[in-house]
């Protein structure tokens, strides 16, 4: 469901006819073609919570999802073996089929600086504002032992390759208590995604204005919800947010075509 701007005509006198420049233009609330993704998203993530609370009950249910994730797995796998070829199969095609190759990469280039400015924002601001507020020490000093799992994760492009290093580093330099980084540790791995967020809510107003598509108030709560419920299902695997992008440009009827042009800059973000 989404909010149009429809033409309304009205019956006019000469001299009003001549004073109107514009028709007048009404909002009407109408049905969009294609897939609720938004709702879908929600809907899975309101399911898996109350599934988890019926205990014995819904063992049969979360069975079925197990077995149907193993073989989502086996089939990805085979797949990846394949990656390499079809990523640059797609990126060369891509190229060939831009107009302005100049603009194209001027845009990319605004795009890459944006993602970083956002991401240095976050991670050496807000962060440590946070830090220090409920900790009131010093946060820097905090992150001098993480540098180890930090390197790691930003070669790996994995949280999840740099979890046991996070976890010794935690324990045996910051002599942080076991029982809360084996309880928030690997929760923040796989919910706490903000990179992902930020990355997924930028690629898609850029892929929007980038086939100038002007998005509203309401597209922008709907890339915001949609970004944030997406990030929380992230796989800590390399390049996952540019398979969640796709979610969030069907919601807004963006052209997903245009995520192809990511392929060959996702690494600088």
């Amino acid at each position: 469901m989404g909010t149009e701007l429809e033409p309304v005509e009205e019956v006019l006198s000469e001299q009003q006819a001549k004073n109107v420049l514009q028709p007048t233009l009404i909002r009407v609330v109408q049905y969009r073609s294609g897939t609720n993704t938004l709702g879908i998203v929600f809907f899975c993530l309101v399911f898996g919570t109350i599934l988890g609370t019926i205990g014995e009950k819904g063992q049969i249910v979360v069975g079925f999802f197990t077995a149907v994730f193993e073989v989502i797995m086996k089939m990805v796998t085979c797949v990846m073996w394949l990656t390499p070829i079809g990523i640059s199969s797609v990126i060369a095609g891509k190229i060939l089929g831009v107009n302005d190759l100049h603009l194209v990469m001027e845009q990319l280039k605004w795009f890459i600086v944006t993602n970083l400015i956002g991401v240095g924002l976050y991670q050496f601001i807000i962060m440590q504002a946070i830090y220090f507020v409920f900790v009131r020490r010093n946060p820097f000093k905090f992150y001098v032992g993480l540098i180890q799992p930090m390197l790691t994760a930003f070669a790996t492009a994995s949280t999840a390759a740099a979890l046991p290093i996070t976890f010794r580093c935690i324990n045996d330099k910051l002599r942080v208590d076991q029982r809360i980084s084996r309880f928030v540790l690997p929760i923040g791995c796989n919910i706490n995604m903000d990179g992902t967020a930020l990355f997924i809510a930028i690629a898609s107003i850029f892929i929007a204005q980038m086939s100038g598509i002007v998005l509203g108030f309401g597209e922008l709560v709907t890339v915001l919800l949609t970004s944030t419920a997406a990030s929380m299902s992230s796989a800590s695997v390399p390049s996952a947010a540019l398979v969640l992008l796709l979610v969030v440009l069907t919601a807004i009827d963006a052209p997903v075509q245009d995520v192809t042009l990511l392929f060959a800059v996702d690494w600088c973000v």
